[in-house]
């Protein structure tokens, strides 16, 4: 059965654009420019939270930015300024000892804790040898060890720690990339 609008346009027409609206034309443009700018102000905040960080060692393709201090378990952008890259390049790692862990990093490998975190290289994937980071304390206050499983990962086992005040925490929000 069709049903028929049984109001008067003009009638309607208050009732969804208000008392004082007169033409259809002011209720569209109102509520498109309103409209344009909840967009705008949503799209700004999801992109400055969103980090694309597709790459041969994040294990994510999508994070969102958290604030807070890391912990052991999280992700973390960073500004890697290391000689063996070249330039400053910003880049995600998993954060496995924080500080007052005791870690253990050898010419073989890494260890948090008694726990084995991952084996070292010597050479990175052009030949070139890697640097050799090597410790056996606690990790100082304010620094973080950080490393992905990829095999191929350049991370605190060559290079050392991370500041935490150079960090940001980060929540992964997509599937492995590998």
């Amino acid at each position: 059965m069709n049903t028929v609008c049984l109001m008067r346009p003009s009638r309607l027409r208050r009732l969804i654009m208000g008392k004082n609206a007169t033409k259809p034309a002011d209720w569209v443009w109102r509520r498109v420019a309103i409209l344009s700018v909840l967009a705008l102000s949503i799209g700004f905040y999801v992109i400055g939270h969103l980090v694309d960080a597709r790459g041969v060692s994040a294990p994510y393709s999508l994070y969102w930015r958290l604030s807070g201090l890391p912990e052991k378990g999280d992700y973390v952008l960073f500004n890697m300024d290391e000689p063996f890259i070249g330039k400053p390049t910003l880049v995600v790692k998993g954060v496995v000892c924080t500080p007052g862990d005791h870690l253990k990093v050898t010419r073989s490998g890494a260890w948090c804790n008694g726990k084995f975190l991952g084996n070292k290289r010597e050479r990175a994937m052009d030949g070139r040898k890697l640097p050799d980071f090597r410790w056996d304390a606690s990790v100082p206050t304010g620094r973080l060890f950080v490393m992905n499983d990829h095999i191929y990962s350049f991370d605190s086992r060559y290079y050392g720690f991370v500041d935490t005040s150079t960090v940001q925490r980060l929540q992964p929000l997509y599937i492995p990339t590998w």
